[in-house]
């Protein structure tokens, strides 16, 4: 691990002085959009699952669908935590 950050600051510091910091800053905010998006689209599945809102199969199946589909296949949705049994 030691080995892998001591890597990882050295490829961060040449990268800022080739990349613009406008460029890093959208690739960081995309990131996070990104994640956002993923959480957010495993909502309705799970709120149904736990009985708090009842959604039709064919909305939750809509949404982490389009979900997966317009963030360029980034994220598996099928595996969202459910593999815990309950």
């Amino acid at each position: 691990m030691l080995l892998g950050s001591l890597i990882g600051i050295q490829v961060g510091a040449l990268t800022t002085k080739v990349v613009k910091g406008i460029h890093i800053r959208g690739f960081y905010a995309i990131s996070i959009i990104a994640g956002f998006v993923n959480r957010v689209s495993t909502l309705p599945k799970k709120f149904t699952e736990l009985e708090v809102v009842n959604f039709p199969k064919a909305f939750n199946n809509g949404i982490e669908t389009s979900a997966t589909s317009s963030s360029g296949l980034w994220w598996d949705s099928s595996d969202s935590g459910s593999s815990a049994s309950s």
